[in-house]
């Protein structure tokens, strides 16, 4: 064995079983099986080392400590019991196994051409998953014969975790094997064994040139192994369809098995091409169903072998729509009146529902009599009026979005989270090409638009700042690709101009003309300069919130102001507690209350709603409150959301992780992690050494990958 063979090994141990845990090792040769349990590297090494004859397989999941016990404990023995499902008691980490095809043909090593046609698929899934939300520490090993990813996760060995992880493979096979490189869907239960870095791949004859046999290696070693949080595993495992199209409304209830390839051909949907993948099919659109813009390969409808259907764009803003939307969207009977409302509530949510502008118009004669009979008054829709959403759908479901020409009030207790979900709701409007303005009293400029840079970046392209807790920033890259993203859609107030409200004011309805701005943001009241109203402080608060409130109806915007509550004790926060008078949450359309997990919030919120209905949100990080909505009627709803320090979002859920336009491709932009100031993206392994994996034509041209 070589030295660097024995350096694979050691950066292995370290890495997987962080130089403590037990490992299984099996040695497979011609009709001969060899298996050894060790705790002990050295041991380890030395036993390889004398079978390098064999193909060589550790174990990848945490097994159970009385298996140490065996015959084979710190050394190899042909014929011994080896570890089965049951005898792995938690997981560290998802393998997925990327397979080259060699037209039906076993036993043979992979040629140059075939492993480089697997690697860009290791490549692919790599960037799917980063784009995803999932940490930035996947491990990613030339297998010698194709390419594995080793995903960080934190799993108990339970068989609902074995069925989530089979759906997660089953998911990323279903979207990305093709007829060159499979992603093997065997490869999910606890016992699996997979190629050891640093040994040989023993298949086919060793005198073969073209498809020789390979040492396998760790291409790229992470700073800290970082684990996702199980909610990440179980949202790319929801795309893959189990259940088939059953009979219903729109198909007159025929009991035969549905037929995709005549309701895509009787509805004029389009496909470039039919995969046969995984024992099931895939049909490449050659657009998105919902944004024709969407073109290329981001769209596919799946066949799984039972014959359940899904859906999936690859595009961020689209991700969220299935199968069953598509039935929809073609056939609004085909589901329960349920399953409609969700539909029609996601296409207004996601903006692919028309809306039209709300003008609001001045009396004038033309407009008729000033009183009116009912049987006179004109039918309006709200859910067609010109409104913003904020980017949490339950929220945006109470209250039925924040309405042009509406006042809301955000408040909550100092280091409440107010700034953090604030931000993530002006990020989300901009997304949607909403204009904003904002005018913070308390932050700088530069420190605002640093915690808004890492609200636009996500936890991908953020960096912790050495010695440091806690603290993230935005490399100067990404902050430059941003602000060419964001341009003028997002003005932030030059605080020099002052506090003083009466210019605040008039420069707010200047950029409403000049700049079109939809939503402006007052951050905050404490921090205003209301001496030019005069009178007692009630009264200027009053007159303060009266002429935000003209305006947003004479301009058809919406207004956030943002307001500190009084001081609490052990009260819950409310919206009579907002600071100031009474008057300001009752001239409000809307208030919201944001609340931070904590004891003190726990004590309040159990004495507000019981200890069985606050047990429910010590799961969450920060809990928001709608208070009041004077357009749907909604008060006292809750709802829990999560905090990621590293981009400061606020999000719908653990797995939540959006994309916003500055990163329309991945490939348009360097993409950063903790332990580097940047790496290619094209080659985010981080190999040099590309002569084992490149084609012949490629010899001279920079790693894909």
């Amino acid at each position: 064995m070589t030295d660097e063979q024995k350096s694979q090994i050691y950066r292995w141990w370290n890495l997987f079983k962080q130089g403590k845990k037990l490992v299984e090792i099996r040695a497979i040769g011609e009709r001969k099986t060899f298996s050894g349990y060790y705790m002990n590297i050295e041991n380890l090494i030395r036993d390889v080392d004398q079978h390098q004859d064999c193909n060589i397989y550790f174990t990848v999941g945490n097994l159970d400590d009385k298996v140490y016990s065996r015959p084979q404990r710190e050394c190899m023995k042909m014929g011994a019991k080896t570890t089965t499902d049951n005898e792995v008691v938690s997981r560290d980490f998802v393998f997925i196994d990327f397979d080259c095809e060699h037209g039906g043909i076993s036993g043979i090593n992979s040629t140059a051409e075939e492993k480089h046609l697997a690697r860009l698929k290791a490549c692919e899934v790599y960037k799917y998953l980063i784009d995803s939300g999932f940490n930035n520490s996947i491990i990613p090993v030339d297998s010698a014969n194709g390419y594995h990813l080793y995903v960080p996760c934190r799993l108990k060995g339970t068989p609902e975790n074995d069925a989530m992880v089979k759906r997660f493979i089953q998911a990323l096979s279903m979207m990305f094997s093709d007829e060159n490189v499979q992603i093997d869907e065997k490869v999910f239960n606890r016992g699996r064994i997979a190629k050891l870095p640093g040994t040989y791949s023993r298949k086919g004859s060793a005198l073969d040139t073209e498809r020789p046999q390979r040492v396998s290696r760790i291409l790229r070693t992470p700073d800290e192994v970082i684990p996702n949080e199980n909610e990440y595993f179980e949202k790319i495992a929801a795309i893959y369809p189990i259940e088939p199209e059953k009979p219903s409304f729109a198909n007159n209830f025929n009991t035969n098995k549905f037929d995709l390839d005549e309701f895509l051909q009787r509805h004029g949907i389009e496909v470039s091409k039919v995969e046969d993948v995984a024992g099931g099919k895939k049909y490449i659109l050659k657009h998105c169903i919902f944004d024709e813009s969407h073109d290329g390969k981001d769209a596919c409808i799946f066949v799984s072998p039972s014959g359940a259907i899904g859906y999936h764009c690859f595009h961020s803003h689209c991700a969220h729509y299935t199968w069953q939307d598509i039935r929809l969207k073609y056939e609004p009977d085909a589901y329960s009146r349920k399953t409609v409302a969700e539909f029609i509530h996601k296409q207004r949510y996601y903006g692919n529902f028309p809306r039209e502008p709300f003008v609001p118009k001045p009396e004038s004669e033309e407009l008729g009599k000033k009183w009116i009979a009912a049987s006179e008054i004109e039918r309006v829709d709200a859910s067609k009026l010109s409104a913003a959403n904020t980017g949490y759908p339950e929220l945006d479901r109470a209250m039925w979005g924040l309405f042009m020409g509406d006042v809301t009030i955000v408040t909550g207790t100092s280091g409440s989270g107010k700034s953090s979900w604030l931000n993530c709701v002006l990020a989300n409007m901009v997304e949607k090409n909403i204009n904003v303005g904002i005018w913070s009293g308390e932050l700088p400029s530069w420190k605002l638009m640093g915690w808004l840079y890492c609200t636009f970046a996500g936890k991908t392209y953020t960096e912790k700042k050495i010695g440091y807790d806690n603290w993230w920033i935005t490399p100067r890259p990404i902050c430059d690709k941003i602000d060419a993203w964001l341009g003028r859609k997002l003005l932030v107030y030059n605080n020099l101009y002052g506090n003083n409200f009466a210019q605040l004011f008039n420069d707010i309805k200047e950029t409403i003309d000049k700049d079109k701005r939809q939503v402006v943001v007052v951050d905050n009241l404490a921090a205003l300069d209301l001496s030019e109203y005069g009178g007692k402080d009630l009264e200027k608060q009053t007159r303060f919130v009266t002429d935000l409130k003209n305006l947003a109806q004479t301009k058809n915007v919406h207004v956030i102001i943002v307001a500190h509550p009084k001081k609490l004790g052990s009260d819950m926060a409310r919206k009579e507690a907002v600071a100031g008078s009474n008057n300001l949450t009752n001239l409000a359309d809307n208030v919201v209350i944001v609340n931070r997990q904590g004891i003190d919030f726990q004590k309040r919120i159990t004495e507000f709603l019981g200890e069985q209905k606050a047990r429910e949100y010590q799961q969450y990080d920060t809990i928001l409150e709608l208070a009041k909505s004077r357009m749907s009627g909604a008060q006292d709803r809750f709802f829990g959301l999560f905090f990621e320090p590293e981009s400061r979002r606020i999000k719908n859920s653990r797995a939540e992780h959006i994309n916003y336009g500055w990163l329309e491709t991945p490939k348009q932009v360097a993409m950063f992690s903790p332990a580097a100031a940047s790496y290619d993206i094209d080659n985010p392994f981080n190999t040099t050494d590309a002569s084992d994996w490149l084609t012949p034509s490629d010899a001279d041209e920079e790693a894909p990958f």
